[in-house]
């Protein structure tokens, strides 16, 4: 079937292609995209749409201006929007294809979301060593609700069934990471 692995390293290199027989039929969606590192690896896969959407206006420019630098701007949609809201644009659907039923059209399909959501950063120790003084005590409950409701609005309002969620982080902490996966 038709797969892609997705691995994190130091360098914010997201994404490694398998077996990738077209991708162009796929739009994926980075939803909390700045500074652009992933956002820029998403588009030179050669996926049909790739959005980025990022709450802060000021990281969006900074966003905008990577992908400018390496001439991937034309390949993306860049947003500004909250990620825990955002949706999809509406469907352009011709004149008598809009059934009675449906008071809108449809939302353009997404089958992929790159959810790196805003952490401690604890696991990046080796470019910031002042993050190993932190623990659990830095985390707050905003945080923690945060990461928990960009996953759940991915997962239950973005990607249909059998749609592919990449929820990272870059911190070591378990409540982080394996804890939200459990929630």
């Amino acid at each position: 079937g038709e797969a892609f692995f997705l691995s994190s390293s130091d360098n914010d290199d997201v994404a490694t292609t398998t077996t990738t027989p077209s991708l162009s039929n796929y739009n994926v969606v980075d939803l909390c995209a700045a500074p652009g590192g992933k956002t820029a690896q998403l588009c030179s896969y050669g996926f049909g749409h790739v959005t980025a959407v990022e709450l802060s206006e000021r990281r969006s420019r900074r966003l905008r201006e990577n992908l400018q630098r390496l001439q991937l701007l034309d390949k993306c949609d860049v947003q500004v929007a909250d990620g825990t809201t955002w949706l999809p644009p509406m469907m352009i659907v011709e004149e008598g294809q809009h059934q009675r039923q449906q008071p809108q059209p449809p939302r353009q399909p997404i089958h992929g979301v790159l959810l790196d959501v805003p952490c401690t950063a604890t696991g990046t120790a080796g470019r910031r060593p002042d993050v190993l003084h932190k623990d659990a005590s830095c985390l707050n409950a905003q945080l923690l609700q945060v990461q928990y409701d960009l996953a759940c609005h991915a997962a239950d309002h973005l990607l249909p069934v059998g749609g592919v969620l990449v929820y990272a982080t870059c911190s070591l902490l378990k409540q982080e990471g394996e804890d939200q996966l459990r929630r």
